[in-house]
């Protein structure tokens, strides 16, 4: 069967004439603006604090006045080599930015030879399309002033949620190259008659052979992600075609397109855009039904609106882990703007003190939230976490109970909203709390790894999670999970599920009983041997052989699922402290938990009779 794909003939001249994209990009953003209130295009927004101002004949720097409003648009590119300084025909360029010795130079004339192509062509789709200002962030942010750099996350939700719209530069991995050159293949269009039920004025169409519709590059990194979600409108130059995607549609210029509001409607749970217009969030909702004068937080219950919060924001982040950083300590600083406005979220709902942030990690979801593992869990096929690595060499971003110290997609069950990661499991109990004197907070230093620690040279060396908890010594079987006859919890779910716990998993064993023994690498494991097996771990990252630690502390987060643990000691003090390692799943009750914990079943565990104490995790 051979696929057509095609777009009318009057959306533009054969492609692809540079006439015919810009027709067909004025189409898109016209019908959206007459069609789409979600989208609430062509409304003067609030400006951001600096803009290329394109519309005269020399581009300069401007900066605006607080309150004033206009229509503007915004770049999201991929720099390439952090640094901004490229080799091009074998000698070194820096890319023109804004520094403090450069701003009353760009303020009176940015010399546009001096653009990095990216920022060149972005400047002429934005005058092509007929707009005055830009915002480009190499042009808008000063660069070597870190109060400026620190402010800056806080402003990219409005800097992007306000553009009236957004050039990706889907197709170019450095910002050197551009992304309009060269010009998209024709695929050997032809123009063909047509006619359509709800176009009787159409007559003719082009067609052409299908193209794929991947966006390129920037997919793949990290703050492109944030800016696209926050985008309201965004025009995709991507790898083989043009597509134009707003809160309502995704559409091709193959003539394919997706309803995705669906899918988009992340936004609604609390998030605003600049403005006090627009549709009611699920905070606004809940205010109304409640009446005037009741606090939002009443008005629905807690653990509802807290699964609403948290599902995209596990939906989010597990895609966000999967992502690229040129500097492998960026990963902070490209989800910071999406963390201030879940903030915003929690506070309004909550009142304020309800935001507590540590780290990638929620305090109102604790301690699900520790529960996160490698998406391994799930697909046989995908690799372990890794360490980043920069220059050779392993870097610290984040602490080890938190997803975002290592590098790989991370797995969340996101059906309860909660941090809660096993397969098929509802919410157990939790089995530890925080060992602050309060009851209630997590961190010590709750503003120790807030939003706003974005540079690696800001991390704190160590942060610290202190949690009050039973703890227990475990060992690694000689047998393997492909041996155990006993497919409890975990592998009830289903097939493929099953072969990632045979690939991926190990078995532990209580560390004070007799050592379970193999005669043969195929042996099977009887039944009898089966319940000396107290849980089962898969390990965060992947061990050389004979490299896996063999024995290791496990510690309950609920009733059934906990994490890992390797104890360390403070080389200050003395004292003992704990890495995370991975995850595990309780199997056998009798044998992981002390005599009469357990006895009768896992939502009997009587949790007051295990002791507990002050965990020190880093």
């Amino acid at each position: 069967m051979l696929e057509l794909r095609g777009r009318n003939a009057k959306e533009g001249a054969p492609p692809h004439n540079r006439e015919s994209v810009v027709t067909i990009t004025k189409n898109w953003v016209h019908r959206c603006d007459e069609n789409h209130e979600r989208c609430r295009g062509n409304e003067p927004r609030p400006l951001p604090m600096r803009l290329v101002d394109i519309g005269g004949p020399k581009l300069r720097l401007i900066e605006s006045k607080p309150g004033q409003r206009g229509l503007y648009v915004a770049l999201s590119y991929s720099w390439g080599d952090s640094s901004g300084v490229h080799n091009q025909g074998g000698t070194k360029y820096s890319m023109l930015q804004l520094r403090e010795k450069t701003r009353s130079t760009l303020l009176r004339e940015i010399n546009h030879s001096k653009l990095s192509k990216a920022h060149q062509h972005g400047i002429h789709v934005a005058r092509e399309l007929g707009y005055r200002y830009i915002w480009i962030d190499a042009l808008c942010i000063i660069q070597d002033n870190q109060d400026d750099w620190k402010e800056q996350p806080k402003f990219v939700p409005e800097i992007y949620g306000g553009a009236d719209l957004t050039i990706v530069a889907g197709r170019s991995d450095d910002s050197r190259r551009g992304f309009l050159e060269p010009m998209y293949e024709s695929s050997h269009c032809a123009q063909v008659p047509y006619r359509s039920i709800e176009r009787p004025d159409l007559k003719t169409c082009w067609i052409g052979l299908p193209r794929h519709r991947r966006t390129g590059p920037t997919s793949d990194r990290g703050s492109c992600y944030q800016e696209a979600l926050m985008s309201r409108r965004m025009i995709i130059y991507g790898e083989q075609q043009l597509s134009f995607r707003c809160r309502e549609r995704h559409d091709f210029e193959d003539g394919h397109f997706e309803f995705v509001g669906a899918s988009n409607d992340w936004f609604h749970l609390g998030f605003q855009n600049s403005d006090d217009k627009g549709d009611k969030t699920l905070a606004e909702s809940a205010e109304i039904m409640a009446g005037r004068g009741t606090p939002i937080h009443k008005a629905y219950k807690p653990e509802a609106l807290t699964r609403r919060l948290l599902s995209p924001w596990y939906r989010i982040t597990s895609e966000y882990s999967c992502l690229s950083f040129f500097d492998p300590t960026d990963n902070h600083a490209a989800l910071s703007g999406l963390v201030f406005q879940f903030q915003k979220a929690f506070d309004k709902r909550f009142g304020p003190g309800s935001s507590g942030y540590m780290a990638g990690l929620w305090e109102r979801d604790m301690p699900g939230a520790l529960l996160w593992r490698s998406r391994r869990i799930v697909d046989p096929d995908l690799p372990a976490l890794q360490y980043p690595i920069q220059n050779g060499v392993a870097v610290y971003r984040a602490p080890s109970w938190s997803w975002m110290a290592l590098k790989g997609p991370v797995y969340h069950n996101i059906g309860e909203g909660r941090g809660l990661s096993g397969v098929q499991l509802p919410w157990r109990t939790p089995r530890l709390r925080p060992a602050n004197p309060d009851g209630r907070t997590w961190c010590p230093d709750p503003n120790g790894w807030g939003p706003l620690v974005i540079h690696g040279k800001d991390f704190p060396t160590e942060f610290r999670l202190e949690v009050k908890a039973w703890i227990r010594k475990v060992r690694v079987s000689q047998f393997q999970t492909k041996d155990y006859p006993d497919w409890d919890p975990w592998f009830r779910a289903y097939e493929k599920c099953k072969q990632s716990m045979n690939k991926h998993t190990i078995l532990l064993e209580a560390e004070e009983n007799k050592p379970l023994k193999t005669k043969s690498q195929d042996q099977k494991m009887d039944r009898e041997a089966s319940w000396e097996i107290a849980a089962i771990g898969l390990f965060d990252l992947k061990y050389g052989a004979g490299c896996a630690p063999s024995t290791m502390y496990v510690m309950c987060v609920t009733s059934d699922e906990g994490l890992l643990l390797e104890q360390t000691v403070d080389p200050k003090d003395g004292s003992v402290l704990f890495r995370r390692l991975g995850v595990f799943l309780v199997e056998g009750l009798g044998t992981f938990y002390p005599k009469g914990v357990a006895p009768q079943g896992r939502d009997a565990v009587r949790v007051e009779l295990l002791p507990s104490e002050t965990i020190v995790l880093i």
